[in-house]
């Protein structure tokens, strides 16, 4: 496979060999991501949360915002043991060149379709400031964590023992996810407890101000179950992992009740929820039995998983389109819930589409440039 263009949380272990599970499991961050866009796009955040209609897409969404995690922890368990060293910082190539491919296919299409005024001027600036792609907070966030990634690994490898890179973890998750648990409430005030949503004035028990910090907390996760995987049988994760899709949904449902849903920080991807049940579903996809690296669905699930950066931020294009199509169809936001199967694969396969599309063009281009500068 070309590793142009590739995701830059490429599909190879520390050994060298290629992971197929991970391949497996960047498609279905990348599918939770499409998913989660649904609420987004639907008018799901528009709506009051009250009925078993609402109670459901609160805990479908509650659920998939394992997609960022998942992508971090990705990082983690595969790059855990890059260096500094011109090898490294040159895939920043391929990861920039796609990100300036995703950009233009945005600019583009609201170009033509939507008839916004084109410069030069504009377009560089939506790019440098990552709006050019509506999902391009992504990228700006990707880029920071890969410049520290070697020397997270330095800290990381430096500790000595397992209980030292445990305590190490457990102290990332304290700053980062306890205060989604803990900051959360009013005890002072009684009658608030019967309805949470009324107001967002909590007090706070711990301090909160490196709870942004949870890149980091997700990818040293992901460095430390490449080398200390859970021991869960399959059976407890799936049954703990079902656990926290209802609790995490019924308490999401709880915050908001009476209201529009209240994106607060136990709803969020650094969240205490998130973080738990992103943990489970890494360690089920990562011990599952991999497809074999020569076979059909072997190389598929590797060919898919290089597309699902750009596809990302492609992304939005297609709900920009097929939302807008859905709004038509069907007026009342609580019955789109019937087509999201319909809308999450139509967007999935098309942004894939158009991610391999741009593969194609990076990897014309970036031959015609290796040829002129051999000559």
């Amino acid at each position: 496979m070309n590793p142009a263009l590739q995701s830059p949380h490429a599909s190879c272990s520390c050994t060298g060999q290629r992971s197929g599970a991970m391949d497996v499991l960047r498609c279905f961050a990348l599918l939770c991501v499409v998913c989660t866009h649904f609420f987004l796009n639907s008018g799901f955040y528009d709506q009051i949360v009250e009925g078993r209609r609402m109670l459901f897409m609160v805990c479908l969404r509650s659920f998939f915002m394992i997609c960022v995690p998942l992508f971090l922890m990705l990082s983690g368990y595969l790059m855990n043991r890059k260096k500094v060293s011109a090898a490294y910082y040159k895939k920043l190539i391929p990861l920039v060149g796609g990100y300036l491919l995703s950009c233009g296919a945005c600019i583009l299409y609201r170009f033509l379709f939507h008839r916004d005024d084109f410069s030069v001027y504009r377009s560089i600036r939506g790019i440098f400031n990552f709006y050019a792609s509506e999902y391009g907070w992504y990228m700006k966030m990707y880029l920071g964590l890969f410049l520290l990634i070697p020397f997270l690994n330095s800290m990381y490898h430096s500790l000595d023992s397992r209980r030292e890179k445990r305590v190490l973890l457990l102290s990332l998750i304290l700053l980062t996810a306890a205060p989604s648990l803990l900051n959360i409430w009013r005890f002072n005030d009684r009658v608030w407890w019967s309805r949470p949503a009324s107001s967002s004035d909590y007090d706070l028990l711990i301090p909160d101000w490196w709870k942004s910090f949870y890149p980091v907390s997700y990818y040293i996760a992901g460095c430390y179950l490449r080398e200390f995987p859970l021991k869960l049988r399959r059976s407890t994760a799936l049954l703990l992992s079902g656990g926290l899709f209802v609790l995490s949904g019924l308490f999401n449902f709880y915050r908001s009740y009476g209201s529009v849903f209240l994106w607060g920080p136990w709803a969020d991807h650094g969240s205490a929820f998130v973080m738990a049940q992103s943990i489970l579903l890494f360690h089920l996809i990562a011990g599952m039995r991999q497809p074999r690296k020569n076979s059909p669905l072997g190389k598929l699930s590797a060919y898919l998983s290089g597309l699902c950066m750009n596809a990302y931020l492609c992304s939005c294009i297609f709900d920009d389109a097929f939302y807008e199509l859905l709004s038509r169809l069907e007026p009342r936001m609580h019955y789109r819930l019937y087509y999201f199967p319909l809308i999450v694969l139509a967007v999935y396969l098309c942004s894939l589409s158009l991610s391999a599309v741009l593969n194609g063009i990076y990897n014309m281009t970036a031959r015609l440039f290796h040829k002129l500068s051999r000559k």
